[in-house]
């Protein structure tokens, strides 16, 4: 943030003041608290170019792009550990079913508090999934994510491109298709989060969500 950049700036310890930084941006780069070793590597990459450059937000940016280039940050990087209940199969570790649910259901990195629940072992308790779901589906992100999937699903994206015979359907046109989208993707978010419905009332709905121009379309 610009407020941990300006205190880097005037911190005497331009070293350790990176490394702080590193660890801060690190947590929600790659998902998990990093470990010295990785923190180290990052930092010392975000130092040398400092040094090099005489200037300290050189060195944020090389720390940066570097990170951003790494896989741990690109990918969702899934080693897990040896499950007691089943020898010889692995499970997911807590940061790692917390990557997995955010993007899932929120189309993003996990935020700090489901970091802390992951790392404290919240997940592993009884309900602890359950529970964090629960907080993740109720954000504005899920609804976000919810109608993106749909749209790509379904095809959405490509309406107002989509090549159609001027004499038979003479009323078709760019913001006719714009109102489709919209109606679909509200009659879907409206099942899943007003009704807490399931896909059937998509598909059996005697209602719909229009504008003007739909309406007029529909005859309504």
């Amino acid at each position: 943030s610009r407020r941990q950049r300006q205190m880097c700036i005037r911190d005497s310890d331009d070293a350790a003041c990176m490394n702080t930084f590193t660890a801060n941006f690190g947590r929600f780069a790659f998902r998990h608290t990093l470990e010295d070793d990785e923190r180290s590597r990052y930092a010392d990459v975000g130092i040398t170019a400092a040094i090099a450059a005489q200037s300290f937000d050189a060195g944020i940016e090389a720390m940066v792009a570097a990170m951003l280039q790494s896989p741990f940050f690109l990918y969702q990087v899934e080693t897990g550990e040896p499950d007691p209940d089943s020898p010889g199969q692995r499970r997911l570790v807590g940061t790692e079913l917390a990557t997995r649910m955010s993007f899932f259901l929120t189309g993003t990195t996990p935020d700090v508090t489901l970091l802390d629940a992951a790392e404290s072992g919240f997940l592993e308790e009884p309900g602890g999934v359950r529970s964090a779901a629960q907080a993740l589906v109720e954000r504005t992100e899920a609804r976000l994510a919810l109608t993106g999937f749909t749209a790509e699903v379904l095809g959405l994206k490509s309406l107002d491109t989509l090549p159609k015979d001027a004499g038979t359907f003479p009323t078709y046109d760019t913001e006719l298709a714009a109102a489709m989208h919209e109606e679909t993707l509200q009659l879907i978010e409206h099942v899943a989060f007003d009704l807490d419905g399931d896909f059937s009332e998509v598909l059996d709905a005697d209602y719909t969500f229009v504008n003007d121009v739909l309406a007029a379309h529909y005859g309504i």
